[in-house]
């Protein structure tokens, strides 16, 4: 069996993402979900003022309530907006965020793959590189998204942002984190 990929970057060479195009890229990308999907799509958008608190460790943020409520808490203690639309994010609001993550869910349930949501995030270390995730498959919006953004360097999603790298276990004892560098 085929795993199917969830995950792609998109980054500029040079440049940090522009408001403007940072607007363009969720449009883009919603326009590639709602065609993936099959159905109209809704956002939930929030910008942090800086970097978002995560756990690399999925098994631990959904059976230890003690852990996601403590991350909930430091991530809304960072919150500038949140939104569902991306009107909300304005160029003052852009250049005061550390993180804006965008996800993007069907509106029918039904309608939609099982368990179909998606996701773009921008601001994780790195202003140059925005990471897209959508399950089931990416396929058709990184076929979408590289003809509307041409000049972007394509990646896997977890290059330079933070993200352990998928084959490394979480919870090795090494106190040390580990990241993916292409």
């Amino acid at each position: 069996m085929r795993l199917e990929k969830t995950h792609f970057s998109l980054r500029n060479r040079f440049l940090s993402v522009s408001h403007k195009q940072f607007l363009s890229l969720v449009d883009t990308f919603k326009a590639a979900t709602e065609q993936s999907f099959a159905t109209p799509c809704k956002l939930q958008v929030e910008a942090l003022e800086s970097h978002r608190v995560y756990t690399s460790c999925v098994y631990a943020s959904f059976n230890d309530p003690d852990l996601t409520q403590m991350i909930d808490k430091e991530n809304n203690n960072r919150l500038l907006v949140r939104s569902d639309t991306v009107d909300a994010i304005t160029k003052d609001v852009w250049k005061k965020s550390g993180n804006v993550r965008v996800r993007i869910y069907p509106i029918d349930d039904k309608a939609a793959p099982q368990s179909a949501f998606a996701e773009v995030e921008l601001g994780r270390g790195n202003r140059r590189l925005a990471t897209f995730y959508m399950q089931p498959s990416i396929r058709l919006a990184l076929t979408m998204m590289r003809a509307a953004h041409p000049k972007m360097a394509v990646g896997d999603g977890y290059e330079d942002i933070g993200i352990p790298h998928p084959g490394i276990p979480a919870g090795l004892p090494l106190g040390g984190r580990f990241f993916y560098h292409q």
